[in-house]
């Protein structure tokens, strides 16, 4: 389990999408963010086999507040290793063609 703090100028809508290599199946990934208690608490943030190459999520959203959102990530029942590179917040839902790997 993990979490960071985001800074937010006004209560809105995210769109969390991140960046991940896995050489495993069955993974999962949760987040759950200090807003978000009221509506239903966590998030499953789509992860899937990826052979060890790089590969962006679908976006998962977010509901924020005004000032600190505290991101709490939780693997749930995975044990095995997944490696995440970065996080990425936008505004509106962006446009991410599926990548699948052979």
């Amino acid at each position: 389990d993990f979490e960071f703090t985001l800074e937010s100028k006004s209560a809105r809508t995210a769109f969390l999408v991140a960046n991940f290599s896995t050489w495993h199946v069955n993974q999962t990934l949760q987040v759950a963010v200090s807003s978000s208690v009221a509506q239903g608490g966590p998030v499953q943030v789509p992860v899937h086999l990826t052979f060890g190459y790089w590969n962006r999520t679908q976006p998962v959203e977010l509901r924020l507040n005004e000032g600190s959102n505290v991101l709490r990530f939780d693997r749930g029942s995975s044990d095995r290793g997944i490696a995440i590179k970065d996080f990425y917040v936008y505004s509106s839902r962006p446009a991410l063609p599926v990548q699948l790997r052979d």
